[in-house]
C-alpha cells in the first residue's frame, strides 16, 4: 500500500458523477468504482467513486473539510492514485 503523506479537497460544483456500482471493502481498488463510506466522526454516510479516472466524492454535509475518519478511508482505498504522495480529492456540489 503506498504511504499517502496529505491529500486536498478540491470543491467542484457541477455534480457530473453517477453512481453506477458499488466495490465493497478497504483495500486498493484501482479500477474505476464506487464506494459507500460511513464517517464515525459525524455518524454520516458519504460516496466515493474514481469514475471519471479521479477520486471524487459526494458528501450532503461537507463544511469546507473532510474528517478524519473519511480522510484515512479515503487513503486506504485510493492511495494507488497519490501522485507525489497527495491524493487529489475532488468534492462534488
Amino acid at each position: 500500500m503506498k504511504n499517502v503523506k496529505s491529500m486536498r479537497s478540491i470543491v467542484y460544483t457541477c455534480l457530473e458523477s453517477s453512481l453506477l456500482c458499488q466495490v465493497n471493502g478497504y483495500k486498493s481498488a484501482e479500477y474505476n468504482n464506487v464506494q459507500i463510506h460511513f464517517d464515525s466522526d459525524r455518524g454520516h454516510w458519504v460516496t466515493s467513486s474514481t469514475l471519471h479516472n479521479r477520486v471524487e466524492i459526494v458528501d450532503s454535509l461537507f463544511n469546507g473539510k473532510l474528517s478524519a475518519a473519511i480522510t484515512n478511508q479515503l487513503c486506504q482505498i485510493y492511495g494507488c492514485l497519490a501522485m507525489d504522495d497527495v491524493l487529489d480529492v475532488f468534492v462534488l456540489l
